[in-house]
């Protein structure tokens, strides 16, 4: 009977403790029950999804992934215009009213060097820069589901897959890890990205030195045949040929260099996110509303 009032003793002690510990990191608690609540929620997004038809599934993907990120975005910067109106009108104020006195002059300085964008506001403007880091993979992915690239049958789950991936970015904050991962990224493949670009580079140019010799050999021919006109017109047949495959390699390469361009700020948002830069990171945030609504257009 001791050893078990004794046990029982210890197990109440230990269940305090516990219940102690709980309560002075609540925080942390409620943070990990709400992390592991995505194992339910994630396989419900999904699941109701893609029971919607594609139709109705790609816009309301269009919404979550740019439309709502895009707004909330412009929220924050809204925000931040209205702190620093609001800190420039409190130092005005303290200027006004200071007699010159030494306590009216340490507070007159001590408004002016408070911090715009305040603490939380700068966590929400990094945060929302590191969702934009991880944007244009969700763009390639949606532009992919919406010209119809992926097999009928796999576009409901492609759907539900890409709108839970964008709330699990954006809800659950799994966008913060970006930075670490753009920094691993750098660090294994900065060379290999230097020698692809040198060889893509080198590759372009001998495409379009071999096309410009297939048109000038071709004019060439053209003036010495003169009076062929079955000739000129293979010859002008030829051109129009030859300058619809330019057309649709001009395509080609906008949409490249549209994502290189993306892929680049991205990167450097993921910088000025990892480093909690309040002076770049509007500018960038700016930019990236600015970049949705032209691709939307």
């Amino acid at each position: 009977q001791k050893g078990i009032s004794a046990s029982v003793v210890l197990g109440s002690s230990n269940t305090v403790l516990v219940l102690v510990a709980l309560y002075r990191h609540q925080d942390a608690v409620a943070s990990v029950f709400f992390q592991l609540c995505f194992v339910v929620c994630g396989p419900a997004m999904w699941w109701l999804t893609s029971r919607l038809p594609h139709t109705v599934a790609i816009e309301l993907v269009d919404l979550v992934v740019s439309v709502v990120p895009a707004l909330l975005s412009l929220r924050a910067l809204w925000q931040l215009q209205r702190e620093r109106d609001a800190h420039e009108a409190a130092a005005e104020e303290v200027q006004g009213k200071s007699s010159g006195s030494w306590w009216e002059l340490h507070e007159t300085e001590h408004v002016v060097a408070s911090e715009v964008p305040s603490e939380v506001l700068l966590g929400r403007l990094c945060f929302w820069l590191s969702y934009w880091s991880c944007w244009p993979l969700f763009y390639v992915i949606f532009e992919l589901l919406r010209a119809d690239l992926v097999h009928e049958d796999e576009l409901p789950a492609a759907d539900g897959l890409l709108l839970t991936l964008a709330v699990w970015a954006q809800v659950w904050n799994a966008s913060r890890l970006a930075p670490q991962l753009f920094a691993l990224c750098s660090a294994c493949c900065g060379g290999s990205f230097k020698h692809f670009g040198k060889a893509s580079r080198e590759a372009v140019g001998e495409a379009v030195g071999g096309a410009w010799t297939s048109v000038v050999s071709m004019a060439v021919s053209v003036t010495e045949w003169g009076n062929n006109w079955l000739f000129l017109g293979a010859a002008l047949v030829s051109l129009l040929v030859v300058a619809s495959f330019f057309m649709k390699v001009m395509a080609v390469a906008n949409a490249l260099l549209t994502l290189m361009l993306l892929a680049g700020v991205a990167a450097d948002s993921a910088r000025l996110s990892s480093k909690r830069d309040g002076d770049a990171a509007p500018v960038r945030l700016a930019f990236w509303a600015l970049a949705v609504a032209w691709l939307l257009l």
